[in-house]
């Protein structure tokens, strides 16, 4: 399951990146994210011992953030 709720977050940001881009070019999907502490749990997925899920939020991180 989550390796399911990464892959729809993957694809609400990369919506965001492509049609919700601020003034100063920001994904404003992301920026939301990061004001309520999402990436700091995405960080954390990076210690779980499945390595799907650690591949998932790694992509996300460095593509998006």
């Amino acid at each position: 399951m989550l390796a399911v709720a990464l892959e729809g977050l993957y694809n609400i940001l990369k919506c965001g990146k492509h049609h919700y881009i601020d003034e100063q070019g920001n994904n404003r999907f992301a920026l939301i994210m990061e004001m309520q502490g999402s990436l700091d749990d995405l960080e954390e997925l990076q210690t779980h011992p499945n390595h799907n899920i650690y591949a998932e939020s790694l992509k996300i991180i460095e593509e998006f953030f």
